[in-house]
């Protein structure tokens, strides 16, 4: 199950995730600063992937570039966007607004593409794209892109668990 808890503080009722113009603050979907010897690798074995694959391949394909150390990092930089924009996703799906859920969608969207969590990418890329979302409807889709996340965030913690295996 996803915790929140553990990257989104917890808001008191005077509290609330909007900025002073009734919007998240563009900082909550912003991933922590990742050191620059690792990026620049990661950028560009990213960059460079050839056309659609499938998440297993895609994960041979991660493993078989990048050190484990890479790996683990790049899978750490994922779980804690997971985390802390389901936090996001699900407050922008509380206050009933559409334009800041589907601004997270999207940048979920992109930290399962860069992981090749194909179903999660899915269903974010769904929920930012439907014309016809409404604000009644934004929970109930924040349930379908949790569930798809926590799914992902388990495989993810089995490939990082098979990496520190000896």
């Amino acid at each position: 199950m996803l915790n929140p808890d553990m990257v989104v503080p917890r808001l008191g009722p005077e509290q609330s995730l909007q900025g002073s113009n009734g919007h998240v603050p563009a900082d909550q979907f912003r991933s922590p600063p990742v050191a620059a010897a690792f990026a620049r690798p990661a950028i560009a074995w990213l960059s460079a992937r050839p056309g659609p694959m499938s998440e297993a391949e895609f994960a041979a394909r991660l493993v078989r570039d990048l050190d484990a150390k890479d790996v683990c990092l790049v899978l750490d930089v994922f779980r804690n966007d997971v985390l802390r924009l389901t936090g996001v996703l699900e407050a922008a799906a509380a206050m009933g607004d559409v334009t800041n859920f589907r601004r997270t969608s999207h940048a979920l969207a992109g930290a399962a593409g860069a992981v090749g969590a194909q179903a999660f990418e899915r269903a974010c890329r769904q929920a930012m794209t439907r014309a016809d979302l409404q604000p009644g409807e934004l929970a109930a889709t924040a349930a379908e892109i949790r569930r798809c996340g926590e799914s992902a965030l388990v495989q993810a913690a089995t490939l990082q668990a098979s990496l520190a295996r000896p």
